[in-house]
């Protein structure tokens, strides 16, 4: 949701990879119309919206920065780029979510560390600090917000970290890194208090494992999930059920006790499952060969497959928004299903 002229109307923002950045208008939903696109020689692999800007990560050209002032029709004809640091600072490593908005604060990943700078569009942009907590962080590839943390997944062997970003522009402060033997994925948090709950953590070989933080320099890993050819894409948690993406499963866990949790469904189909996304009662999939599964989960014990739309080209994330289900296929673009 965009908002031009104090009017509120709907576009799809999207990083299309060597595609670069497309904005779709979705104020007709059944003719989305593209109105804009950033071409791009590299990969922009994250962004982040703040008034009248889009900040763009992009792996090779750095920071990018987007003025959407105008309505994006307009784009084409009146946006101007400014490449920030083009030469001396490029994002050298591959990232999927590469930038957070703290405040009035940027904090994105590039390729020394963990770098910071201050919204100010009367001084252009400012970089302010760059922080580098050992070799770990060149290899982070992930970036999520949670209320005054962030957490880093490293990619392959190096596990996830926890940052506190209380206070990013005085200091970025690493509290622990936590060794995961393969491909980590990314990290669920069921809610923003961090140290009030379980962090779960999705391996691509390891499986899921669930870490307890309540001593913040410490985390304890209680559980890990872990079945012979399991290969887990995506992990998500609601109530007290944990609902794993396995390679052509979608896997049951009652967490309620966190330190034996019990495997108490299995729904196996074809294709592999990539992400996963709860509305209300219903868990909304994607899967490379069936395109957008929708499953009812009110009795968790009996999973349910209420509806699939086939959407060709490997579909990778979908979310739900005021009655349509919006789809990114990999190959295939910008999916809309009702």
């Amino acid at each position: 949701m965009l908002k031009q002229n104090n009017e509120e109307k709907l576009y799809a923002v999207i990083c299309d990879c060597w595609g670069g950045l497309r904005i779709y208008n979705l104020n007709n939903i059944t003719k989305p119309k593209e109105c804009f696109v950033y071409e791009s020689i590299s990969n922009p692999s994250g962004f982040v919206i703040e008034n009248d800007y889009i900040y763009l990560t992009d792996r090779w050209l750095g920071l990018k920065i987007i003025d959407i002032s105008t309505p994006p029709e307009a784009y084409i004809d009146k946006c101007y780029y400014k490449s920030i640091w083009i030469e001396k600072f490029k994002l050298k490593h591959w990232h999927w979510d590469g930038i957070i908005k703290k405040d009035n604060t940027l904090i994105f990943l590039d390729g020394k560390g963990v770098s910071v700078g201050i919204i100010d569009k009367e001084n252009n942009f400012e970089l302010v600090k760059r922080y580098r907590f050992f070799d770990v962080i060149n290899k982070a590839q992930r970036i999520q917000k949670f209320d005054n943390y962030a957490i880093l997944s490293h990619g392959r062997f190096n596990g996830i970290s926890l940052l506190n970003i209380s206070n990013p522009l005085k200091k970025i402060k690493h509290l622990w890194t936590h060794d995961i033997d393969d491909f980590t994925l990314g990290a669920f948090i069921y809610e923003q208090n961090i140290f009030e709950q379980n962090i779960y953590a999705a391996s691509s070989e390891e499986g899921v494992i669930i870490l307890e933080c309540k001593d913040t320099d410490n985390p304890k890993r209680i559980y890990t999930f872990k079945e012979l050819g399991l290969q887990v894409s995506d992990v998500i948690v609601k109530d007290d059920y944990a609902y794993i993406a396995d390679f052509a499963a979608i896997i049951v866990l009652d967490v309620s006790n966190t330190s034996n949790p019990k495997k108490i469904s299995e729904f196996k189909t074809m294709g592999k499952f990539n992400s996963l996304y709860i509305h209300e009662n219903k868990l909304i999939c994607t899967n490379n060969c069936k395109g957008v599964v929708i499953f009812d989960i009110k009795d968790p014990k009996n999973l349910k497959e209420i509806g699939n739309y086939y959407i060709p080209g490997n579909p990778i994330q979908a979310e739900w928004y005021k009655g349509y289900i919006y789809v990114i296929a990999k190959n295939s673009g910008l999916w809309i299903i009702k």
